[in-house]
Parts: structure tokens; sequence; C-alpha cells
């Protein structure tokens, strides 16, 4: 992470201000999904982007990355416990957007 340590928004905003990152996390909360599933599930979003998505969520500890050893090798991605912490986020956040667009 690059931001000032020293302001919790900005350390905030770095994760959750990242393209598709809120709607990831989101699509998260239910269950564990693989990347077709999640690619699936977000509309718009580049098979790209998704993965450098994933692949930063990963180093910074939201999600985790489990490999089963099939055949085909299958990927899952879920929250860790940092993910779920943002439970409470997300629903303010649902909260307020359902505000905005009732009074709208």
């Amino acid at each position: 992470m690059t931001t000032d340590s020293f302001c919790p928004v900005a350390a905030a905003a770095e994760i959750v201000g990242r393209k598709w990152a809120l709607i990831v996390i989101h699509n998260l909360m239910e269950s564990p999904r693989g990347f077709n599933e999640l690619k699936r599930l977000i509309k718009g979003v580049s098979s790209k982007t998704l993965s450098n998505s994933l692949a930063f969520m990963t180093e910074e500890g939201i999600i985790e990355r489990q490999v089963y050893q099939n055949s085909p090798i299958r990927v899952e991605y879920s929250l860790t416990e940092k993910g779920v912490e943002m439970k409470r986020l997300m629903d303010e956040m649902k909260k307020w957007g359902e505000s905005r667009l009732t009074t709208s």
C-alpha cells in the first residue's frame, strides 16, 4: 500500500476506490466463487481488470485464492476476515445508495 499510513480514510479509499473492487467484494460476501463465475456476475469487467483486481485484493489480505488440484485445476476466491469486516461498510453504502435512488 502506497498511501500515507497517517490517513486512514486515504488508506481505505486506496482499496475501495479501485475499479470493480467493491463489486468483487459484494459478490464474494455470499460465498466463495471462481474467476469465471465472478466474470459472469460482474457485467462489463474485462478478464485482465478482474484478474488485476483479484491479485491486488489478495496482496492486501482482503481475499484469498484457493487452488484445488482437480482436473482441470480449479481456483476459488473468498473473503478473508479482513474482507468480511467490510460488510458493515458495504451495508451502509447500500443504504445510502438506496436512499439516493428513491429520492432522485
